[in-house]
């Protein structure tokens, strides 16, 4: 006799007040800060990794059933990821940069004329924005240390558990 499970998903939403709309604050479901469950069961703790602009002070945090809590902050990781910039002088990361940021041109990089450049691409702490010193066409390999705080969930029952977070930068 095979064991059926009933199915408990994990929806976290995220966002920021109107006055903020440009800071980031966003929530990752990774599976190997789980150990790789190939489902999520009721009455089993689950972490999640928040990222937020350092501005973001205030966290509004709720969840429609089931438990959720701060586990740890302060956790950071490297990143390594390509960027391009596409005839402007600004790009974005996956992620928030923090610190460490380095870069190579993966190939030739060019000026919005068509002609072979160089160019210097500078990543902006506390945000995702990258910014090069003129506007180009080109694909950059860029390493940069991130910061995240991880929460944890435990759903009390099987069904839809939605986990959701408002932040703000009133205190």
């Amino acid at each position: 006799m095979a064991t059926v499970y009933e199915n408990l998903t994990i929806t976290i939403s995220t966002g920021v007040d109107a006055e903020n709309k440009d800071l980031v604050l966003e929530a990752e479901l990774n599976d190997e800060d789980n150990e790789s469950p190939s489902f999520y069961a009721p009455n089993e703790k689950y972490l999640f990794r928040l990222y937020r602009s350092p501005e973001l002070v205030n966290l509004i945090r709720n969840q429609n059933f089931g438990n959720t809590g701060l586990e740890s902050s302060g956790n950071q990781s490297s990143v390594s990821e390509q960027v391009v910039f596409t005839g402007s002088n600004e790009s974005s990361t996956s992620k928030i940069i923090k610190s460490n940021f380095t870069y190579a041109a993966q190939g030739q990089v060019f000026t919005k004329a068509g002609v072979t450049t160089s160019a210097t691409i500078s990543g902006i702490a506390g945000t995702k924005k990258i910014t090069a010193d003129k506007e180009i066409y080109g694909v950059f390999d860029v390493t940069f240390v991130t910061e995240y705080e991880f929460y944890w969930f435990q759903a009390s029952r099987v069904g839809t558990m939605l986990i959701f977070f408002i932040g703000s930068t009133a205190e």
